[in-house]
């Protein structure tokens, strides 16, 4: 596998998880 990819990958992942971390915090 890429290690670009992989990276990016996971980039994507950890700001995904941010947003929805931060909407959760919003709605409690």
């Amino acid at each position: 596998m890429n290690a670009e990819i992989l990276a990016m990958a996971v980039a994507m992942a950890m700001r995904t998880i941010l947003i929805l971390w931060k909407n959760v915090q919003r709605n409690a």
